[in-house]
């Protein structure tokens, strides 16, 4: 039979070994969140076809002659965003830092770089 005095050291271990695991999981829960959403991103891809943002999109879509990506800007590929500028990104309605980030972010997966 099991004493009170082992139960109690049982069950210290078991609230030991709870708090390592909820400490495990956080760090596991990071690093997959600094997986970036764009990793299986390729350049023939089209925009329509990955994980971004409806703003990009709708500034991509909205602002793709000015751009440099011609009139069907919504059928481009993804290796046709290193035709943007920065500059003229920026100065398109809609966006900003975030946006900007974003269309870096998805240039780096995919091995592309943006015009300054």
């Amino acid at each position: 039979m099991i004493t009170h005095d082992e139960f109690q050291k049982a069950l210290k271990i078991v609230n030991e070994y709870k708090i390592q695991i909820e400490t495990i999981s956080k760090e596991v829960s990071t690093e997959v969140k600094s997986i970036g959403k764009f990793a299986n991103v390729n350049a023939e891809m089209t925009i329509w076809d990955i994980d971004c943002s409806v703003r990009l999109l709708n500034i991509i879509k909205a602002n793709g002659k000015y751009l440099g990506l011609g009139i069907d800007s919504y059928k481009i590929n993804i290796g046709e965003l290193s035709k943007i500028s920065i500059v003229k990104f920026l100065q398109c309605r809609g966006a900003g830092k975030g946006a900007l980030q974003e269309l870096k972010e998805l240039c780096f997966y995919a091995g592309l770089s943006l015009q300054p």
